[in-house]
């Protein structure tokens, strides 16, 4: 017997069945999962069907009838199919495969389960490849189409499921069509389902959100000439449709990462079981709460009582792969972190839940210290709830002032307690229907946060958390379009020169890079991954010197953030064309570094792997 785990929790033991020391089968127990329906045991799985090793490859020579595959977790290994006819291929993927089946023929149907792990079509996809395909996603699982090509996808379905998942639509590098590919589960407010598109070359300015007949949505992110960067469809409408400018509250999170470009489902803004909220009969557990009963809410400093429309319900699992704040780990507030009574015992809710300070709603996660108020990573899984009025309310919750739910379009997304269902309405929208205005600025924050840190270091509170570790060195370098590092030669001027061998045409900008509000702190609403930033570049090619100013006047360059002015900060790895060069010249590349860091010294790795995908 044989245990390999994951991070999440999950757990494959694989069991071999042997007569007089001869392997036969294998029997593989899955646990821990949080998809019931991945929790199984698989009996008499037939030897080279489970990869045990790391290279390993298991698979068919010919496939056909029922066939079970297993890759368990920290294993890395191939699944190779010769080709398929008439047969039912299940995948249980706990670690890293790729899967390459050379003709796949009518009548196959695949279901492919990545729980926690990787799986990839390979390179060795040929035909209609595994046409037909359902990809389930869960507990941080991953997929990626390796393959470049639209029909591999046609015809597949990718479901995103408990815990979430990341579907990295083109690991091929190639923006592909997916109309003809289903995404489903996609919008369920957990802030742990992403689409990944590669090699993306603009920088997003805005995206919208689209209602399709036949009850699906259509997703555009696009730049500031209203180029299309990435686009995809997705089943059910729970997302707000309309449009939403970069930076503004709205239903999804957009990131980059190098040329990386993410969409990630908003992150449920709610309580968790055992929150007090203040009603007229008392303080009430919320997942007690009727629809009727009547709350306290604060208007204008005075307190009126108004009955609640609607409760809701939904179920996270978090994402250890993930930052703290994007992870789906509950934050906890101590009994007394804000101040005395304040709240009265501890208060969990989720990362974006707002909290209401002199006017303002700012979101929990800008006040997190590590001492008094933290992510309680003891959550792997946990039930949320939501308490709506007929208006966004401001209402009392273990004697905290916070917010009601307010629905911006997802309400289907949730599950009605009490078997009360509303009639479904207008979405609403912060700018027009908040109760008080919600407030990233660092200027407002910090105060706040000076002042609940001051207060947890006067009480004495343990430290949670460990120090970050901070550098300054950018490791600024260059990377040729054949792969060829270019270090710094020396600095003049304020410029760092490099030496540009002949018939180079583009170089990248490779530096660390990491978010302000980690290096930081978090009452910076940036979450930016920033590597330098970059002025003027000249290049002084042969006997002919010149100005490039190609990274302020793009606006669709890869690897760069929004243009400041006369100045732009790379994202760690970005792209610079150097135009036409001088024939056999070495020429040296100056480039202007007005701001570098600091860097979190351990996000390098993590950094490191988001760049290349």
């Amino acid at each position: 017997m044989t245990l390999y785990v994951d991070d999440s929790g999950v757990t494959y033991n694989v069991t071999t069945n042997s007569v007089l020391g001869i392997p036969l089968s294998y029997n593989v127990t899955i646990s821990g999962s949080s998809d019931p329906s991945i929790n199984t045991t698989l009996s008499g799985i037939s030897l080279g069907h489970v990869a045990t090793t790391n290279g390993q490859s298991i698979g068919d020579i010919v496939s056909f009838g029922i066939n079970r595959y297993v890759v368990p977790p920290n294993i890395n290994a191939s699944i190779a199919l010769g080709a398929s006819g008439l047969a039912v291929n299940t995948y249980y993927i706990g670690g890293t495969a790729t899967i390459d089946s050379f003709a796949s023929f009518p009548g196959t149907l695949s279901t492919i389960n990545v729980t926690g792990g990787s799986a990839t079509f390979g390179p060795g996809l040929l035909g209609s490849g595994l046409t037909g395909t359902t990809v389930n996603l869960t507990d941080g699982g991953s997929f990626s189409n390796g393959v470049a090509s639209w029909e591999f996808l046609n015809g597949t379905t990718v479901e995103f499921g408990a815990g979430g998942g990341t579907f990295t639509v083109n690991a091929g590098g190639t923006i592909l069509d997916l109309s003809g590919t289903s995404i489903t589960g996609f919008a369920d407010n957990s802030g742990l389902n992403h689409l990944a598109f590669q090699n993306t070359s603009g920088v997003m300015a805005h995206y919208s959100i689209t209602n399709n007949a036949g009850n699906t949505q259509t997703i555009r992110v696009l730049d500031a000439s209203g180029h299309v960067i990435a686009s995809a469809t997705i089943s059910g409408q729970g997302l707000a449709a309309g449009t939403y400018t970069a930076g503004d509250p709205g239903p999804l999170t957009i990131t980059t990462s190098g040329s990386t470009l993410t969409i990630t489902d908003l992150a449920v803004v709610c309580f968790l079981a055992g929150t007090r909220i203040r009603t007229a009969t008392g303080e009430v557990a919320i997942e007690d709460i009727r629809v009727g009963d009547e709350v306290f809410v604060s208007v204008e400093g005075r307190d009126e009582l108004r009955p609640v429309t609607w409760i809701g319900s939904g179920h996270v699992l978090s994402n250890p792969s993930r930052p703290l704040d994007m992870g789906g780990y509950p934050v906890r507030i101590l009994k007394d972190a804000i101040a005395e009574g304040l709240p009265y015992r501890d208060l969990l809710v989720t990362a974006e839940h707002s909290f209401f300070f002199e006017g303002k709603l700012v979101p929990i996660r800008m006040l997190v210290n590590g001492r008094s108020i933290f992510y309680d990573r003891s959550f792997q899984t946990y039930t949320y709830y939501h308490v709506e009025l007929a208006e966004h309310a401001i209402i009392q919750a273990n004697g905290m002032l916070s917010e009601s739910y307010l629905d911006t379009g997802n309400r289907k997304n949730f599950v009605a307690q009490h078997g009360v269902v509303p009639f479904p309405g207008k979405a609403k929208d912060w700018a027009s229907d908040a109760a008080a205005p919600l407030c990233v600025d660092r200027a407002f924050v910090e105060p706040i946060f000076r002042a609940i840190e001051a207060r947890a270091a006067l009480r004495n509170d343990p430290v949670r958390s460990q120090p970050v570790e901070l550098t300054r060195e950018a490791d600024l370098h260059l990377v040729t379009e054949s792969g060829r590092i270019i270090r710094q030669a020396r600095e003049a001027d304020g410029m760092a020169l490099f030496m540009i061998p002949s018939n180079v045409r583009s170089v990248r900008i490779v530096s660390r890079a990491s978010r302000p509000a980690d290096t930081i702190g978090p009452y910076v609403d940036d979450r930016r991954f920033l590597g330098v930033l970059v002025g003027a570049v000249t290049l002084q090619d042969g006997n002919v010197r010149r100005e490039i100013d190609t990274h302020l006047t793009a606006g669709t360059l890869r690897g760069w953030s929004v243009p400041e002015g006369a100045r732009r900060w790379t994202d760690g790895d970005a792209v610079l064309p150097l135009g036409e060069r001088a024939p056999n010249a070495i020429a040296m590349l100056g480039l202007q570094i007005l701001a570098a860091g600091p860097y979190l010294v351990e996000a390098d790795a993590a950094a490191e792997a988001a760049l290349n995908g």
